[in-house]
């Protein structure tokens, strides 16, 4: 009998999938499922922009044996961002490269006092607290808006 050996495998990290986040007043909750490490430790870092070019900003780096929850997933929240349209991007990389960066997409902080209606979605009345949902997968470009309020009407719209 011969023992073969396997090979080590050793590279750049895979790029994450099913990216998700959600945007609660100033907050904004990212969850994704990490892909194959390359074999070493991986570090994610969410950038964020305040307009449509590339002019991404490190926002917050995540460290993979720090952060991983059931089923391969991550999860960070990013608090008091300021009033404005952000475009979200995750980069991840190891001790060996980078794989390319994934999109999360594009969201708005809005400000508190503002009604479901700024949005083009729903009628809602002022004072009520606004919760907007989006979810983004990596290979469809579907996005998913829900918008409810605190008595807890929803309206799902694709």
């Amino acid at each position: 009998m011969y023992l073969m050996e396997l090979p080590i495998l050793s590279g750049k990290p895979s790029s994450p999938a099913a990216l998700n986040f959600t945007v609660i007043q100033k907050y904004v909750y990212f969850v994704w499922k990490r892909g194959f490490n390359g074999g070493h430790p991986q570090t994610f870092v969410i950038q964020l922009s305040k307009d449509s070019t590339d002019n991404y900003i490190n926002h917050t780096t995540v460290i993979e044996e720090a952060s991983i929850g059931p089923d391969d997933t991550v999860t960070f929240n990013i608090t008091s961002l300021d009033v404005g349209v952000y475009h979200a991007r995750l980069l991840t990389f190891n001790a060996i490269g980078a794989a390319d960066p994934v999109m999360f997409g594009v969201f708005r902080i809005a400000k508190a006092h503002l009604s479901a209606q700024s949005f083009g979605t729903a009628d809602v009345d002022q004072g009520k607290a606004i919760y907007m949902s989006l979810s983004r997968q990596a290979v469809q470009c579907k996005t998913h808006v829900h918008l409810k309020s605190e008595d807890n009407a929803g309206i799902l719209r694709e």
